[in-house]
């Protein structure tokens, strides 16, 4: 009878192990993180997307606008824009930094640093659009969501220019009609390569 128990005790302990490994077992990110294809893969409203970036695919726009609402090529402070959308326009998504004064690294790296960061008001915190089915929806500026960068790596484009990649997780985030109150969508499950420029003033 004993050596049942002990037995049963065992098997016991080591289910609880196992149980505790997978809890704090990490998630593997490694395909996602060696793709270096711009692209918006999930869950849109519970429907799968895989926005990509190439040939027959989807439109890619990166560049920057003013972060101090003013046009002048010798203010550093910007925001920055990346974004996919078919021919058409019909469907496209847009995303945008916070802005930085980009003459000071640090200050860019606070931004597009490893870690979790907070979606909100444009300027201030990160932001993201889609356009689909002629509806325009947006994060609501009052709330706090969140995404995650997982990874960045610089490289010079066919241009000799510095461009930036920048791997992003986005659990849920809630999108708002902007022209019909109340309606809204869902991003789930959210992996975004982001490619972007302006990230240095020079």
């Amino acid at each position: 009878m004993k050596k049942i128990l002990i037995l049963l005790l065992t098997i016991s302990l080591i289910s609880c192990i196992n149980d505790d490994e997978t809890q704090n077992a990490q998630p593997n990110y490694s395909v996602f993180l060696n793709n270096r294809t711009p692209s918006l893969t999930g869950k849109l409203n519970s429907q799968s997307i895989s926005w990509k970036f190439g040939r027959n695919e989807y439109q890619m726009s990166t560049g920057y606008d003013n972060g101090n609402e003013v046009c002048s090529i010798t203010d550093p402070v910007r925001v920055l824009m990346f974004g996919l959308s078919t021919d058409d326009a019909s469907t496209q998504f847009t995303f945008i930094t916070p802005k930085m004064d980009t003459s000071n690294q640090n200050e860019v790296k606070s931004v597009l640093g490893v870690g979790e960061k907070h979606f909100g008001d444009i300027h201030n915190k990160f932001q993201f659009r889609i356009l689909k089915n002629n509806n325009f929806y947006i994060n609501n500026p009052n709330t706090n969501q969140k995404l995650e960068i997982l990874k960045t790596e610089e490289f010079l484009n066919y241009e000799n220019k510095k461009h930036m990649l920048v791997w992003i997780k986005i659990d849920n985030l809630e999108l708002e009609n902007s022209n019909q109150s109340g309606e809204k969508i869902q991003l789930k499950d959210g992996f975004m390569i982001a490619e972007l420029y302006g990230h240095i003033f020079e």
